[in-house]
């Protein structure tokens, strides 16, 4: 399925998280939150959840903003 997604940009915050690590979420996509060790580990982390987000509103056929 993901060969047949269109190409989407999404603005991203990545924050510092205590006591370690980092916070990252998309605000347009409400509950898509992840964290990890390190900047690239959350970075990698929210490009696997938005993919597995934007298709589960593909499946229940609602709008992708």
């Amino acid at each position: 399925m993901r060969s047949n997604l269109k190409p989407y940009t999404f603005r991203v915050i990545v924050e510092p998280d205590r006591p370690k690590g980092y916070h990252g979420f998309v605000p347009i996509l409400k509950g898509l939150h992840t964290c990890g060790d390190t900047i690239k580990e959350v970075k990698q982390n929210l490009k696997e959840a938005i993919i597995c987000h934007v298709q589960g509103l593909i499946k229940d056929k609602r709008e992708i903003y």
